[in-house]
């Protein structure tokens, strides 16, 4: 291995985030070519740390060297890359593991109750630490052709709110993620989808974080899809009951703003 070679790995070993982004700025070639000569475990927290569209790029590609990533990164890194991944996936390569700690640490994020939030996760997210520059995020979102949901995390992975995308794009992108840091608290994998659906954050944002017991980051979820969720499955009585007046409140909120609005257009002549 030459000094070059070392030199490389031990930035990305010891500066993840800010090699992450150096490579975000290249081209894909020289992207693929880095990332193939890196460990696998270092691999797999830089590539965690790319923007989410090349995140998807690189996971898409070659099926054994995302196994090797997987299979040899930390807990957390495999999660982040899990996050990614169809939910049947997830488990086919988690299964594929030879049995040790490792398999049953993975396994044990990803199973959860039939009717909880964590089967219902969204993998359409961005995710970026509080200490990116808030520029690098902004160009990002302005390069996608739907909005996304930003999930902010700390050094460690570890879930601390969403980025409000309006006020970093009225602050020009100055500063860093966490600055315009909305720190609304997720929902837990585990809780059920009766309990999510009343949950007092949705009043802040229609998308929620989803995270695990150690707050690591499996997705998002919408107030809708969790609404709708309930509604197919059929749950008890009394979670209907409580979908039905959620319905309700929403249709009587709609009414009451279009009258005010009607009101205040009379008031107007």
């Amino acid at each position: 291995m030459s000094d070059a070679d070392q030199l490389t790995i031990d930035f990305a070993r010891f500066q993840p985030e800010a090699f992450a982004r150096t490579l975000a700025r290249g081209s894909r070639a020289e992207l693929d070519a880095i990332v193939d000569g890196l460990p696998d475990d270092i691999a797999a927290s830089v590539v965690g740390r790319l923007p989410a569209s090349l995140v998807r790029e690189l996971l898409a590609g070659d099926p054994e060297a995302r196994s090797r990533w997987i299979r040899n990164a930390t807990p957390n890194h495999a999660m982040t890359l899990l996050t990614y991944l169809p939910r049947e996936m997830r488990f086919g390569l988690v299964n594929d593991m030879p049995a040790g700690t490792r398999k049953r640490t993975l396994l044990r994020f990803l199973k959860y109750p039939a009717h909880s939030v964590g089967t219902l996760v969204s993998s359409e997210f961005a995710a970026a630490s509080s200490n990116k520059p808030a520029s690098e995020v902004v160009s990002e979102l302005k390069a996608l052709a739907e909005p996304v949901t930003v999930v902010v995390h700390d050094i460690d992975g570890r879930y601390l709110g969403l980025m409000n995308p309006q006020r970093a794009l009225v602050g020009e992108g100055r500063g860093t993620v966490g600055d315009y840091l909305e720190p609304i608290d997720p929902l837990l994998a585990e809780s059920p989808l009766s309990e999510a659906s009343a949950a007092r954050q949705w009043s802040r944002s229609p998308v929620l974080a989803v995270v695990d017991h150690d707050r690591r980051i499996l997705g998002v979820i919408s107030r809708d899809r969790v609404l709708t969720a309930i509604a197919e499955l059929g749950l008890h009585p009394e979670a209907r009951q409580a979908v039905l007046a959620d319905l309700v409140d929403l249709y009587l909120g709609v009414l009451a703003r279009l009258l005010a609005l009607l009101l205040g257009s009379r008031k107007a002549r």
